[in-house]
């Protein structure tokens, strides 16, 4: 009976040894583990201070970052490291500050729009920006120059999309054919996470006041010789099928920017196709097939694709900033603005200091083109573009003085315009969508009209000549006895 006690005892005593040496062992790796851990946190923080950052960096508290000055060719090795450091603080920060949205008065959520956080003003004493801005001027309410320009792979969220993809292309991700967020970064990461269409390098310095030529491709350029003034600013923009070999003395030969669409080189020759050195390809996406588009302009995937480009060249327009040019400057109910529109618009709200506008507008004294072989007349359809509206706020601006446009020999152009430019639009999209009939077609846009609609939308003198009995079907009257219109994008 003892001899049992005394083996159960050392067994006992066994395990309590056993537990003991394991206790200590996981004990001495744990004191092992949190030395070196310390040891690792102290030498990252002296290196942190030998760069010139603390240790801890507090992202919010860093100063926002208004401009980039180019470093000089014989910056040292610490010096890049401390820039990329920097920029990989302004990368978070970019992430954080998306959070403001620029709201007008009364104005619905499709009236509200992102906020560039990191905008910063012109510093040409004389720009446009000023005095678009000026409490005198009528523009100082409509002018936003903050609201987001570009899309990024760094200024989109699957918060934001889902922000977004209530509205339809192009004022957002809304489309007939599902377009996921998925699909929409997988495009977005190919390209620079840049937030300006220009790109101003230690080779090409920024000029104090920048000077942009808006260059529509309207027949009122054919037999202009402007080529010469067009090619001598800063900038010059261009559109769609724009034709520049044989017409140089008309329309120049230089291009920095180009904005189009998928369907806007269809009919033009792959030589015509502007390829300056740095020009910048800005895309309008209406629709899905736009994305996909621009992806194999950069990927080169289809063989059968005129345009390539080089990934740092193109520049995507934020479904935001083409909403708030259509609903707060144009303020209509057509389908979207023009291509051309949206490049005068881009150049107002991009940084230019001074915008000169050509071949834009309409008119009966010259063919629609300024390539045309023969004269070719415009019809316009006021539910696809609202190109009077486009050209009212061309007039305006220009009789102001805050833009200069080639008007040649047209008397309209020159006329006073009855439109009234200078009220915010505070339109209720909720209560029109109720009051739409169930059938409607899916490219009118967040407001969307029925053909009665569009013609409640006419001018008064179609609706006079209609009831007058002179026309059954004011679209076809209209532009067999309208004026005849000078293509403000085409």
């Amino acid at each position: 009976m003892f001899s049992f006690r005394l083996r159960a005892m050392r067994v006992h005593v066994g395990k309590i040894v056993r537990n003991t040496a394991v206790i200590f062992v996981l004990a001495t790796v744990l004191l092992a583990f949190l030395h070196l851990r310390q040891h690792s946190a102290t030498s990252t923080s002296d290196s942190s201070d030998s760069r010139g950052h603390p240790g801890g960096i507090n992202l919010p508290k860093l100063p926002k970052v208004t401009s980039r000055v180019p470093a000089p060719s014989n910056i040292s090795t610490q010096a890049m490291q401390r820039a990329t450091t920097l920029s990989a603080v302004e990368t978070n920060l970019r992430k954080l500050s998306e959070t403001h949205l620029v709201t007008f008065k009364n104005a619905t959520p499709e009236f509200s729009f992102r906020q560039n956080d990191f905008f910063s003003p012109s510093t040409c004493p004389t720009s446009l920006q000023t005095r678009l801005s000026a409490n005198t001027s009528w523009t100082s309410e409509l002018y936003h120059p903050e609201i987001k320009q570009l899309l990024t792979s760094t200024n989109i969220s699957r918060k934001e999309y889902q922000r977004l993809v209530t509205y339809w292309m192009p004022f957002g991700f809304k489309y007939h054919q599902n377009f996921t967020y998925e699909e929409l970064i997988d495009v977005l990461n190919l390209f620079p996470k840049s937030d300006s269409i220009f790109d101003f390098t230690r080779q090409k310095s920024r000029p104090q006041c920048v000077s942009c030529a808006v260059v529509g491709n309207g027949g009122i350029l054919n037999g202009s010789k402007m080529g010469k003034e067009i090619d001598g600013h800063d900038m010059v923009f261009r559109v769609n099928h724009c034709i520049r070999r044989g017409y140089e003395d008309d329309v120049g030969n230089r291009t920095t920017h180009l904005v189009l669409m998928d369907r806007s080189l269809r009919n033009t020759k792959d030589r015509d196709i502007p390829r300056d050195e740095g020009i910048k390809y800005v895309f309008m996406p209406c629709r899905k097939q736009d994305y996909r588009y621009v992806k194999e302009a950069a990927t080169g995937r289809s063989p059968k694709l005129k345009l390539r480009v080089n990934v740092q060249d193109v520049r995507i327009l934020h479904p935001d900033f083409i909403r708030y040019n259509h609903k707060i400057w144009e303020n209509t109910r057509s389908f979207r603005p023009t291509t051309g529109g949206m490049m005068f618009f881009t150049a107002l709200h991009a940084g230019c200091d001074s915008v000169s506008v050509y071949g834009m507008g309409f008119t009966g004294a010259y063919s629609e083109h300024y390539y045309d072989k023969s004269f070719v007349k415009f019809k316009n359809v006021k539910g696809s573009h609202d190109f009077k509206k486009e050209v009212s706020i061309l007039k305006r601006l220009d009789q102001d003085g805050l833009i200069r446009w080639y008007k040649r020999d047209v008397h309209e152009f020159s006329a006073r315009f009855s439109l009234d430019l200078t009220t915010v639009p505070t339109i209720n999209s909720a209560e029109n969508q109720s009051k739409l009939k169930p059938r409607q077609s899916y490219r009118r846009g967040v407001i969307r009209e029925t053909p009665h609609q569009l013609y409640q939308n006419a001018p008064d003198l179609v609706k006079l000549r209609q009831r007058a009995g002179l026309s059954h079907h004011w679209p076809d009257k209209r532009s067999q006895n309208g004026i005849k219109v000078d293509n403000l994008s085409s």
